[in-house]
């Protein structure tokens, strides 16, 4: 890089050569533990001697799950690695299914999948990883950096949903919060496996998730910083060596021009497996919404991701929910029983629902031919609902809401942003 410029001043030209000369040399700060075989032996040993006694589950049917070839190498993978399986944090993961991961990751070579799991556990032990959720975070971090688990996908498999784009990333790192972030991500990563283990049955195991990773509005700023580039590719680096086949698909939409760099810097960490499952589009919805819901059902995507539900809400700490229940439970009305509202161009109309503290409101709507802005207000003072501009007009959207105190909730359909455009939209709401 030009000697006396800043990333800034020295441009994308001169960013990605940075990159192709350092990132190689980036020092992962949590690091991969590596110990001899001789020293892992031995302390497993001593677990055992200690008595300490697991029970190995297989409860994946092999003729449904596994190819021949990699039930031949499963067997054998399980005796080079059965004297570390007792130090996995839980029974879900020591199991056929969650050990074949390892093969997979490393296409069926022995040698390099003992190795990847040996490390894999080692850096778990070396950073306390399986008690890393007690790890009490910066709380604005759910609020920065929110994520949504929005339901299921047609084959049963966890949605999650992140706009990406609105990370500062930069921000976590000038405030000297880098490896905090870190953490914070790791922990996704930990509650992620969490969620899988208890979404699985003797029946299924699922041991993969869906991801929607919205990268509007991701700008060059946060590139613009070796520290970012640093901690990004320390994170890719720990997803690869100790999550593997956990992703099913990632969406990456409207991503900006910028984000070529961003992927030309992350791309050579990657396995070719990983990359298979990344499917990147820009911000042309009429590509990348009809494959997103060829496999995810509408009612599970978010409506800021042009699915139908607008009640999907951040993830907080601490929430709780039925995981094998996850879908949302929508009831769709015809539209043939809906109600009829004209919103004029540049205006907005409000329907108002008198609830109960502690009643449920419910709605469908639709619109005709564009897309309109929506939220819902509690007495015209607060947003309950966040407001977001929906295409409401490509399916009936829908959404569920918890009243929490009694008085007036009003469903907003704002139309101020369409100076000439006027919007039919069709609806109805109702109690319980």
């Amino acid at each position: 890089m030009t000697a006396g410029k800043t990333l800034e001043e020295s441009g994308e030209t001169e960013l990605v050569e940075y990159v192709n000369s350092t990132c190689v040399q980036v020092q992962v700060q949590v690091s991969v533990c590596v110990e001899t075989k001789k020293s892992q032996e031995s302390f497993c040993s001593s677990v055992l001697s200690a008595r300490y006694h697991w029970i190995y589950l297989t409860t994946m049917n092999p003729d449904k799950d596994i190819t021949p070839e990699e039930q031949k190498g499963l067997k054998e993978f399980k005796t080079k690695i059965a004297d570390v399986l007792p130090q996995f944090k839980h029974d879900f993961l020591r199991q056929d299914m969650g050990i074949l991961r390892f093969l997979r990751a490393r296409e069926l070579n022995l040698s390099k999948s003992e190795d990847m799991l040996r490390k894999h556990l080692c850096w778990r032990k070396k950073n306390q990883v399986d008690d890393i959720l007690d790890e009490k975070m910066p709380p604005h971090f759910f609020e920065d950096y929110p994520v949504k688990i929005c339901g299921k996908d047609k084959k049963g498999y966890i949605v999650l949903a992140a706009q990406i784009g609105k990370w500062d990333f930069r921000g976590a790192v000038e405030a000297g919060l880098s490896e905090k972030f870190v953490w914070y991500v790791v922990q996704w990563f930990e509650r992620i496996m969490d969620f899988l283990k208890d979404m699985s049955t003797k029946d299924k195991f699922y041991g993969q998730v869906c991801a929607i990773f919205d990268f509007e509005g991701f700008a060059y700023k946060q590139l613009a910083s070796k520290a970012v580039i640093t901690m990004l590719l320390e994170l890719v680096q720990i997803f690869e060596a100790n999550y593997p086949e956990i992703l099913r698909v990632i969406w990456v939409i409207n991503a900006p021009a910028v984000f070529n760099i961003l992927w030309g810097i992350i791309k050579p960490f990657l396995t070719e497996r990983t990359t298979s499952k990344i499917r990147i589009f820009g911000s042309n919805k009429g590509k990348w919404r009809p494959d997103m819901i060829s496999m995810v059902h509408e009612d599970n995507i978010p409506a800021i991701f042009s699915g139908a539900n607008t009640t999907c809400p951040n993830y907080t700490p601490g929430q709780k929910f039925d995981l094998k229940k996850l879908s949302p439970n929508f009831k769709t009305v015809l539209i043939e029983d809906m109600k009829s509202v004209h919103v004029g161009a540049g205006k907005s109309q409000s329907i108002e629902i008198r609830g109960a503290a502690g009643s449920q409101i419910h709605w469908n709507f639709s619109t005709e031919n564009c897309d309109i802005n929506f939220r819902v207000t509690y007495e015209d003072i607060e947003d309950v609902v966040e407001s977001a501009r929906v295409d409401s007009h490509l399916c009936i959207h829908k959404g569920t809401l918890t009243c929490g105190k009694s008085g007036a909730y009003n469903l907003v359909f704002d139309n101020s942003y369409s100076s000439f455009t006027g919007k039919t939209v069709r609806y109805l709401t109702w109690t319980s």
